[in-house]
């Protein structure tokens, strides 16, 4: 080795892998922290694989340019998902919705754009709340009454206010008549009884398993009983009433018994129209002010002969908890039920319907355990409930705290008198809906920065959780997150969107303690909204498939528009280069080889990137006419806003002793590579490259690249890739990794041999 112009050097080994994502600059030197050994100091548009190493993301789509004007608040996304073979991403804009599926708008025969027109502003399109039931989605605001938003066809969607229903008709009327019959038997000093009842009438399906509002008699009707002394009375015996036909009331009277009871001389005759949908009908009778049920019957007319009223079990009221005003602002399901909570009037106040039937709030008297429940959290500062998050407890999250809602243990079902209602942390919520993932919750801080996990310690009998940020914060410091999703597979990616328009993402894998920051960027672009909904990848796997809107400034015009992460699959056996799509709002060319293509208006003027068949080309430039001449004819083009990819390590620390301080020159850089092309190397800050493979870009119409042979398919390289950097003698040592081609690259790890000096 040469003598280090530092004094003496020793030769040493260093690897890394990135897994631990980016790392915070307040963490210094901190070799003896596991993850800053993983860590790195600049990951922008490398994303962490959960197994450690890092790759390019993926480009983006275009998908369309939004309705709304770019001088106006952007759209939000909003994810539709039925199954994973039916989802849509929804566009809110400035009183409309747009609906996207597989990578494209609806639209009619005609080719315009399918649309519903709807009552929400621009400004608050990122206020919205929503759960979803099936073809249903529920969209609550504090302006605006809770609606319901449902498919009824892949071009036949419906907006609705909810109407707070049984989900069953009850009769139209009810008509009650008195009918008197004959004693066929006497009895001593007799005497007569008459009272006045009030009847009540409910539809029943079984189907629905609901029961209608009540009908009521326009008029009380009278009910006449004759009471009659029994003498001598013959053991077994009962005493009748003519009717019809005759009828057994009464009670056995023991031979040797002398007292009173009651003949039901006279009965009630109740009618009523049918009701569709309709399986029986339950009959209520009250007196001396309590209802009670008599009967059901499937026919249209019931007979009461003076039944005793079974009070346990009275008629429903109605209830709409949200009249004049008292909009919901968080809604979900649990238990059966679906559950609003945070009314302007009662911000902390939840109500649940009853169980099976979510337009129904009514409540019987006295109460059953499937009926509606309204319950207010008791807490010490009036805190609107934001969000209301199913696990397995309801969690309210507050601006101040987090409430866990149960029927008194976990698990144990919620009912109108099981109804408790704890505080698990003071940790507030932002007004972005929290994230479900697996067993935990992710949520945004009130203060709209830092990002924290929660999930239930059996052990402390409390939901708890830790701060997902701290080792990262100075991604969020000073900023705000406007939106997030989660994409599961096939990365295990948290996409946060930033208030300056940069997209976070976190892989985030808990059960290997994988939480790794990286940031993403766009060309001419900030991101704004995001979504994630399943869709079938184009080679038989279904992903988690990302949406952005991107504000975008193109040709001297800003506009927002609909972009959608490309799968990273490089075609069925995840090795062909031509497949590659690593250029954002771009579009792909399949066909006969053809050298000019059209159809890029949206690039109008603007300098692109394009791959053709796997050849790489840079500063290319899209003509007026949207069309683009590409140096070599192709197959497969795809052609979009070029991307660079930078990777750049921490400062390097060798162990024991601590070298932090001393001066080191990286003499070799060893690269694990998977499916690679055109990646580079730099030890001093980007001032001088090394190619670390066998694939670069021809930048506009230079010669094609020397590194293919032009009658064979480009290559990928996979394995161990070394170059020996330019000498270059620094303190950190640091090593910066990059790409601006738009071809893959999957770093694994990285090892260096360092010279140290003094």
């Amino acid at each position: 080795m040469s003598q280090s112009p530092f004094g003496p050097h020793v030769g040493l080994t260093w690897r890394s892998s990135f897994g631990g994502g980016i790392m915070s600059p307040l963490l210094g030197y901190r070799a003896d922290m596991e993850k800053w050994q993983s860590g790195a100091a600049d990951l922008t548009n490398f994303f962490v694989h959960v197994q450690g190493g890092i790759s390019n993301r993926p480009g983006t789509r275009y998908i369309g340019t939004s309705r709304t004007k770019a001088t106006s608040a952007p759209p939000k996304l909003i994810a539709f998902i039925y199954n994973n073979t039916q989802s849509y991403v929804l566009e809110f804009g400035d009183q409309y919705v747009r609906f996207i599926s597989n990578g494209a708008y609806l639209t009619h025969d005609d080719g315009s754009l399918y649309e519903l027109t709807t009552p929400y502003r621009i400004e608050d399109a990122f206020w919205l709340r929503h759960a979803q039931s099936a073809d249903v989605l529920t969209l609550t605001h504090a302006r605006y009454p809770a609606m319901n938003l449902a498919r009824r066809g892949e071009l036949d969607w419906t907006l609705d206010v909810i109407s707070y229903d049984a989900g069953i008709t009850a009769p139209s009327s009810l008509i009650a008549s008195a009918v008197e019959g004959t004693a066929a038997n006497t009895g001593t000093t007799p005497g007569v009884s008459k009272a006045t009842y009030e009847y009540a009438v409910t539809s029943v399906s079984n189907e629905k398993n609901t029961e209608s509002n009540a009908t009521l008699a326009p008029s009380q009707t009278e009910m006449t009983t004759t009471i009659q002394t029994v003498t001598d009375a013959t053991t077994g015996k009962t005493s009748t009433v003519q009717k019809d036909t005759p009828v057994e009331v009464g009670r056995f009277v023991e031979n040797y018994n002398i007292g009173y009871y009651t003949n039901y001389g006279n009965y009630n005759t109740l009618t009523w129209p049918s009701v569709d949908g309709a399986d029986y009908y339950n009959v209520y009778r009250r007196f001396a002010g309590q209802w009670g049920l008599i009967g059901n019957t499937a026919s249209l007319s019931f007979d009461d002969v003076n039944y005793a009223p079974d009070t346990e079990n009275g008629p429903p009221a109605h209830r709409n908890p949200f009249e004049s005003g008292n909009n919901p602002v968080s809604v979900t399901y649990f238990q059966q039920r679906r559950v609003f909570a945070g009314a302007f009037t009662y911000p902390q106040t939840v109500w649940m319907s009853r169980s099976a039937n979510y337009t129904n709030f009514d409540i019987h008297t006295p109460v059953v355990s499937d009926d509606a429940i309204t319950a207010t959290i008791a807490s010490q500062q009036v805190n609107t409930i934001k969000h209301l998050v199913p696990m397995a407890d309801l969690l309210a999250f507050t601006g101040t705290g987090i409430w866990k809602i149960s029927g008194g243990q976990t698990g144990t079902a919620i009912t109108p008198s099981n109804f408790t209602a704890v505080p698990q942390m003071f940790v507030g919520c932002s007004d972005v809906q929290p994230l479900a993932i697996n067993t935990d919750v992710l949520f945004i801080e009130n203060k709209g920065s830092h990002i924290r996990d929660l999930q239930y310690d059996w052990y402390a009998q409390i939901y708890q959780g830790n701060d997902l940020s701290v080792l990262s914060d100075h991604l969020f410091y000073g900023y705000t997150i406007a939106d997030w999703s989660f994409a599961q597979f096939p990365f295990n990616l948290i996409w946060a969107v930033r208030s300056d328009g940069t997209l976070l993402g976190m892989t985030y894998l808990k059960e290997q303690n994988v939480t790794a920051w990286h940031q993403h960027t766009t060309h001419k672009g900030s991101f704004q909204s995001v979504a994630v909904v399943p869709e079938e990848n184009g080679y038989g796997a279904i992903e988690d498939t990302t949406y952005v809107v991107v504000k975008r400034l193109l040709n001297g015009t800003e506009r927002y528009m609909i972009e959608r992460l490309e799968t990273r699959q490089l075609g069925a056996e995840n090795n062909d280069i031509t497949r590659s799509w690593f250029v954002d709002c771009g579009l792909r060319y399949e066909g006969a080889p053809v050298a000019t293509l059209s159809g890029l208006t949206h690039l109008a003027g603007e300098t692109v990137s394009a791959c053709v068949d796997g050849t790489a080309y840079t500063a290319l430039t899209v003509r007026s006419d949207g069309s683009l001449t590409v140096p070599q004819s192709g197959r497969v083009i795809t052609v979009g806003l070029p991307i660079t990819a930078t990777a750049k390590t921490l400062p390097l620390d060798l162990g024991q002793p601590p070298q932090f301080a001393r001066r080191k020159r990286v003499s070799k850089v060893y690269a694990t590579l998977y499916n690679s092309a055109g990646l580079s190397v730099s030890t001093n800050g980007g001032k001088t490259t090394h190619s670390l493979n066998n694939q670069g870009a021809a930048a506009g119409n230079a010669a094609p690249n020397p590194y293919r042979n032009t009658a064979q398919k480009p290559a990928l390289t996979t394995g161990l890739a070394m170059r020996i950097p330019t000498p270059n003698w620094t303190q950190s040592g640091q090593i910066t990794f990059q790409t601006t081609n738009p071809l893959p690259v999957t770093l694994s790890t990285v090892s260096v041999d360092v010279e140290v000096g003094s």
